[in-house]
């Protein structure tokens, strides 16, 4: 199920809708287009309490191309697609496919960054230690500090007190 959350196909197969405060939609020959302001957001549920939620500051539908395009303030990472598996994307803007045979790849993002959670078969597997192993644990005290871009720290552990290693 978890990759059901990665995909676009399926955009289909689970109820989806798109949520602001404002919707300016206008159709014409050749023309259907929507402008969504006011903390547009798409909605994506799935089952097993799963879901998919993209947001950003404006959207515009173009129902000619079977795109949503969301876009951020400018020089601004507002766009932001999380799942309930703990995936979380910023970037500038993204332009989504929603025919229905899109998939992942066929997003556009500008600038992303975040973080995947990766999935239980990506992970490498670690052989279990035996119960005779004579592997040595030692416990330490330590501080560290973390700015939200990364962090840093030191500490000692109670071995190297002893020694005056620390």
């Amino acid at each position: 199920m978890d990759d059901a959350l990665r995909k676009t196909s399926n955009i289909r197969d689970y109820p989806a809708v798109m949520v602001a405060e404002k919707v300016e939609y206008w159709y014409g020959k050749g023309k259907r287009r929507a402008i969504i302001t006011g903390k547009p957001q798409c909605l994506q549920d799935f089952p097993g309490d799963r879901w998919r939620r993209i947001s950003g500051f404006i959207a515009h539908y173009d129902g000619e191309a079977d795109t949503v395009k969301i876009e951020s303030q400018q020089g601004k990472k507002e766009v932001v697609i999380k799942t309930s598996i703990g995936d979380v994307i910023l970037a500038r803007f993204g332009i989504f496919p929603v025919a229905e045979d899109s998939d992942i790849q066929d997003w556009e993002l500008d600038a992303p960054e975040g973080k995947f959670r990766p999935r239980k078969e990506d992970l490498p597997t670690t052989e279990k230690s035996d119960s005779k192993s004579t592997e040595k644990k030692e416990t330490g005290n330590g501080s560290g500090t973390n700015s939200g871009d990364g962090g840093s720290g030191s500490g000692e552990t109670d071995q190297q007190k002893k020694q005056g290693n620390g």
